[in-house]
């Protein structure tokens, strides 16, 4: 799972993504704060150790981390593409809604997305679609 916010160029898309992003990213503070109280249970276990790194992170740290994927198209396109080579993807959820990021700046990046990011990483998602595809019918038939 990825945040992600689409621009018309890099330095455009961190700019308008920034204020709302770390609104966002506050959530960790707020983990965070319940990791010292002692009030998580022991099943988050995972949370209690990352909420404290996560919430460290500074802004340039975030993105150079890929932890989330702004820029612009062709910038959240190699972006995704390194993302599934690493980590042979299987899917990818995406959150473009930034703390109380405006409607209209969701639906700019989200149209940017499908109009400009989509033609550029397609080719990687339909080879991985028939790689998936082709190899239950191969089982299929050698039965």
């Amino acid at each position: 799972m990825r945040e992600i916010y689409v621009g018309d160029s890099d330095a455009r898309a961190r700019a308008e993504a920034q204020p709302y992003l770390l609104q966002y990213w506050e959530l960790w503070n707020r983990y965070t704060q319940f990791t010292r109280g002692g009030r998580l249970p022991d099943s988050y276990d995972f949370w209690r150790r990352q909420a404290p790194m996560l919430h460290a992170m500074s802004f340039e740290e975030i993105v150079a981390n890929d932890m989330v994927i702004l820029g612009s198209a062709q910038t959240v396109a190699n972006a995704i593409l390194r993302l599934a080579g690493q980590l042979d993807l299987m899917g990818l959820a995406m959150i473009f809604k930034l703390g109380a990021m405006p409607y209209d700046m969701v639906v700019r990046s989200m149209t940017a997305f499908g109009e400009e990011v989509v033609p550029r990483i397609h080719h990687a998602l339909d080879r991985d679609a028939t790689v998936n595809r082709a190899v239950p019918v191969a089982a299929s038939h050698s039965e």
